[in-house]
């Protein structure tokens, strides 16, 4: 085959996810509260609902959507400039189907449980709850609040296409993000606030190219994708090395199979990287996933933690560390390595 296929995907519960954090002096936002105060330097993002959503299992009893209609007639107008309306009311067949069924397909890899709803709005939910903390605060003149985030939530995103959930995604939580942080740039520009986000850099060091997010950035010239990702490899796009769309702001630096640390660095360092910069972004959004390492079932590159923690200091020296950061998970699923791995990238924005 020319394209590994992406197997059934391992859960990884958040809950077992919050120890990894215990030495960093961060703050988790836990989701029956859904606010808090943010942590300094970094503010971490994360929802048990999350853990609700488990393709494969039967075992699951159905979840009601806790958030009051405000929210979520807003994040539902987000999702809409994300996503079509086919694609949500697809959406909205498949958890159906799953509350009755107890699992319901969109596609091969791609499976609903009765939990899967709410895990996917509490995503797609908490990406937009760490924009609005990031940039109110920059409104509001709070210097000394947190400039980056971690989303530490599930299911992913990079692969949900603007018509298409595939590859364990239902909606693009890091788009929807992106929606997010162009709607509180409008309010800025009413409040007579000079810092506008107009222009947005999307970066993905995930092992699979993140043909969603690719997808939904493309037509947009005021949003940069950048990627470096294992070739041959799920989903079959971004092989072409270079930039390409209809503005140049796609670019991909495809990594051989077995690559490891020096041909990932290279390939930031020298590619990636300068046509960040070169972007002059306003904002940075991160797919952050951390299936390139060594010991991940789904790639045969072979990262280490420190890679992972290499790309994500070089990342916040952008803008000279001035930048609103929000990384969100996309994949990892080596459980006993997932943990490290998300580590060394929290403490790097921290340290950074």
């Amino acid at each position: 085959m020319k394209h590994n296929r992406l197997l059934v995907p391992l859960l990884v519960p958040v809950q077992a996810l919050l120890p990894i954090l215990g030495s960093i002096p961060v703050q988790a936002l836990l989701p029956s509260l859904w606010r808090g105060v943010p942590s300094r330097p970094v503010s971490v993002y994360t929802s048990d609902v999350c853990v609700l959503h488990e393709p494969g299992r039967p075992s699951l009893a159905g979840y009601t959507h806790p958030e009051q209609p405000a929210r979520l007639k807003r994040l539902l107008t987000a999702l809409l400039r994300v996503h079509t309306r086919a694609h949500l009311n697809r959406l909205n067949d498949a958890f159906a189907r799953a509350r009755l069924f107890r699992k319901a397909k969109l596609d091969s890899d791609t499976i609903a449980s009765p939990g899967s709803r709410a895990a996917v709005l509490r995503a797609a939910g908490l990406v937009v709850r760490a924009v609005d903390d990031l940039l109110g605060a920059e409104a509001a003149g709070n210097g000394s609040a947190s400039r980056r985030a971690f989303v530490m939530v599930r299911p992913p995103g990079h692969h949900a296409e603007r018509g298409s959930p595939q590859g364990f995604c239902f909606v693009n939580n890091v788009l929807v993000g992106d929606v997010e942080t162009r709607r509180v740039a409008g309010m800025l520009i009413t409040f007579r606030r000079p810092n506008l986000r107009r222009r947005v850099a999307i970066l993905d060091f995930d092992v699979h190219h993140g043909n969603g997010d690719a997808d939904i950035a493309e037509p947009d010239p005021t949003r940069l994708y950048v990627s470096s990702h294992e070739v041959p490899n799920f989903p079959g796009t971004g092989e072409e090395r270079g930039a390409t769309g209809r503005h140049r702001t796609i670019l991909s630096a495809p990594l051989r199979s077995s690559s490891g640390s020096a041909e990932f660095r290279r390939a930031w360092r020298d590619e990636l990287l300068p046509a960040v910069r070169a972007f002059q972004p306003e904002a940075i959004f991160v797919s952050a996933g951390f299936d390139a390492h060594a010991e991940d079932p789904l790639s045969s590159c072979r990262l280490s933690d420190a890679d992972f923690a290499w790309i994500t200091a070089e990342v916040a020296k952008i803008g000279r560390g001035a930048l609103p950061i929000i990384s969100v998970l996309e994949g990892g699923y080596n459980v006993e390595r997932l943990d490290r791995s998300v580590r060394a990238h929290v403490k790097a924005l921290i340290d950074a």
